[in-house]
């Protein structure tokens, strides 16, 4: 081969990152749609270097921490890793003796499980030593900020979730502001309340020529079928590939429990109604205006909003989203 015939980009030094990704032995496909967002923003940060996945559902190995040692970052990919007792609640699956070994991760797109009382000493002390003192770290919602500060890690910033960094005021549009023909919904297994969940869907069965209920967990399909039946609805394979499919319909969008579910049908100018299970939504909503309605809420509501005309209109930290990202650029 003649190389001088191959081109390619040639920087002064490329660095190795590691990555806590929950996406690693993940059936809950919304953790992979956080994957896919954040891997992309940390290609436009550090370009094409060496990304080493690190998990975080389960103990961390000797590799796993050869890795963390040599990296030149660390980051922590977003979801609700984070609780106010982490010596039993084990989204992230991280105790002292990881400490030796982790004492710089920054923060991205992280939320916390749950509302909760205040962390407990437990909490405070691991987070402090594992989490970096001089960089600054990047969470979803300011519920999640609040609890952080308030065990005294200052050095973070609302930035939103990084699956929403796309959806400016330009993006948002050419998202449609009328109802369509069609509609993708999702259901939440780990989360369920049959009565609310059957009047939900009975609401989309009566407003929408086709109900599409795309599978985030492969557990959703019996749940749904424990609820209706009727000929209107059509599943969708728990794949990321075959909702990306479903949501290039022209005249497709979505209602349902799924916070990454909806957020992923908005990068695709898709209209979306997000139906809150849990904090996630809801504070999210509160500090982005993203279309939330709690699930339990008057079903009249959802269907009286569903058959209106309204805007997407996200609002973002796009100062804190700059301050954050510019942080690696400004030290390589």
């Amino acid at each position: 081969m003649n190389y001088e015939t191959v081109p390619a980009k040639v920087k002064e030094k490329y660095y190795k990152i590691s990555l806590f990704e929950p996406s690693i032995s993940s059936e809950n496909i919304g953790d992979h749609i956080i994957q896919d967002y954040c891997m992309s923003i940390c290609k436009d940060i550090f370009g094409e270097s060496m990304y080493v996945s690190i998990p975080t559902r389960s103990k961390l190995t000797k590799r796993n921490y050869s890795h963390i040692k040599s990296s030149d970052f660390s980051l922590v990919f977003g979801t609700n890793l984070l609780a106010s007792n982490m010596r039993k609640r084990k989204q992230w699956d991280i105790d002292f003796k990881d400490t030796k070994y982790i004492n710089n991760a920054v923060l991205f797109g992280v939320g916390w499980w749950q509302y909760q009382e205040s962390p407990d000493w437990y909490t405070r002390v691991l987070l402090k030593k594992i989490l970096s003192n001089n960089l600054m770290h990047s969470v979803r919602d300011s519920y999640t900020e609040n609890k952080l500060k308030s065990i005294g890690i200052k050095n973070v910033v609302n930035t939103a979730c990084p699956t929403m960094w796309n959806l400016t005021p330009e993006f948002c549009s050419t998202i449609p502001e009328n109802k369509s023909k069609n509609v993708v919904t999702t259901l939440t297994n780990y989360n369920k309340n049959p009565e609310s969940d059957k009047a939900f869907l009975e609401v989309l069965l009566k407003n929408y020529d086709g109900v599409y209920v795309w599978l985030q967990a492969v557990e959703d399909y019996n749940y749904t079928k424990s609820l209706v039946s009727d000929s209107k609805i059509h599943f969708v394979a728990p794949t990321l590939s075959e909702y990306d499919e479903i949501l290039k319909d022209n005249d497709i969008e979505y209602v349902g429990t799924r916070l990454h579910g909806g957020i992923r049908a908005l990068n695709n100018h898709k209209r979306s109604i997000i139906l809150a299970v849990d904090n996630r939504a809801t504070e999210i909503s509160k500090d982005t205006n993203l279309m939330v309605l709690q699930r339990d809420e008057d079903h009249l509501k959802l269907e009286t909003i569903i058959n209106s005309d309204f805007k997407t209109s996200i609002v973002l930290p796009q100062e804190n989203i700059n301050k954050w990202k510019s942080q690696f650029v400004n030290i390589m």
